[in-house]
């Protein structure tokens, strides 16, 4: 098992995570939402036939920002693949994922 760590004191639960307010859209501007990122990267780890094992959450900027870390099983108990995910509602950066 990995030992993820996420920098900063506004750790949370996915709970809170999927709780933040949404944004209101524009014209111009689309947010997504936590929780539609989480649900759509959670179902291709499923589809994957992987499981997730644990999640590290943090939120900034009044939950406008989200980063997360999850560990998903893997080949061993030493060993596991972790996917960080970043997203914002506020367009200080783009929705990515790196595994």
């Amino acid at each position: 098992m990995s030992e993820s760590i996420l920098i900063g004191s506004n750790k949370v639960t996915e709970a809170e995570v999927i709780n933040v307010p949404a944004v209101p859209f524009t014209r111009t501007f689309h947010p997504v939402h936590h929780r539609q990122v989480i649900d759509a990267i959670r179902s291709g780890v499923v589809a994957t036939g992987l499981e997730i094992v644990k999640t590290d959450y943090v939120l900034a900027n009044n939950g406008n920002r989200m980063f997360g870390i999850w560990d998903l099983s893997g080949g061993s108990d030493e060993l596991c693949w972790s996917i960080g995910i970043r997203n914002s509602m506020d367009k200080s950066m783009a929705l990515a994922y790196s595994g």
